[in-house]
């Protein structure tokens, strides 16, 4: 409400974890300004720049493809019953659909949340530079070829991908079936890895490792210079301190 130049005098940066997409571009134009440099089309349609938004994503986590192309979720209001509380209506039985009716009839925003989401347009995007939060590669083929880990597994890398680059890349490399995403194991999986220690605890433990990767990489190179410094450049022996005696000269006027 108060302008760019507020933002721009008060926001240095802010930082989202697991955030849905929160806007839709609808100038051709701007959305060409999306490249692979990073620049956000939603951003620069502020005037904004888009290093000041750094969102973290898990690549299993549903919340991020919400309102957009490649959201498995979207049956949840697309797919309702006639009391418009039992998901996945249609299909093959689903030990969830009884364990997600409870849950919605308990629920007295569900309602209006249902409306909103019904009138949402799939074309929303994610905003800002987008942080993929990547653990060891053999984690995700086990994922994708033998049985579902629903755990967080810790951080390996921390990989930086544009905005509009994002969600291409999770269709293609971390792909969310929306038939599969309503079985138990996919579903727990996905509410664990939107949870907050999925993002909390993951980069904390992550940023506390490369401090003491660092730490003990600093601690060597130190203990190298050290070694070099008491190395003759002549002949690689040790030099070591010899102290010196007195000569005759010396005592002598030390003797007067």
């Amino acid at each position: 409400e108060r302008g760019v130049n507020f933002v721009r005098d008060r926001v240095l940066r802010v930082y989202t974890h697991g955030s849905p997409p929160i806007a839709t571009v609808v100038d051709p134009s701007l959305k060409a300004r999306g490249d692979n440099y990073g620049i956000c089309p939603v951003l620069t349609a502020f005037n904004l720049p888009s290093s000041m938004v750094f969102a973290y994503v898990q690549p299993y986590d549903p919340v991020v493809r919400l309102f957009t192309d490649y959201d498995a979720l979207y049956p949840l209001v697309d797919d309702l019953g006639a009391d418009e509380v039992t998901l996945y209506a249609t299909g093959p039985r689903r030990s969830l659909r009884p364990i997600t009716r409870a849950i919605l009839q308990s629920w007295s925003g569900w309602p209006r949340f249902r409306e909103n989401w019904r009138g949402t347009k799939q074309t929303y995007q994610s905003v800002g530079k987008q942080h993929l939060l990547l653990p060891e590669p053999l984690r995700y083929l086990n994922d994708r070829f033998f049985s579902v880990n629903v755990g967080v597994p810790p951080t390996e890398a921390i990989v930086r991908i544009s905005s509009t680059e994002l969600l291409p890349a999770l269709d293609s490399m971390f792909p969310l079936d929306v038939f599969q995403i309503s079985l138990i194991p996919q579903a727990v999986r996905s509410f664990l890895h939107h949870f907050y220690p999925a993002y909390d605890s993951t980069i904390a433990n992550y940023a506390a490792k490369l401090t003491k990767q660092r730490s003990a990489q600093s601690a060597t190179e130190m203990s190298t210079k050290k070694d070099d410094g008491q190395t003759s450049p002549k002949n690689g022996k040790s030099a070591t301190a010899v102290p010196r005696r007195p000569t005759i000269a010396a005592a002598t006027r030390r003797g007067r």
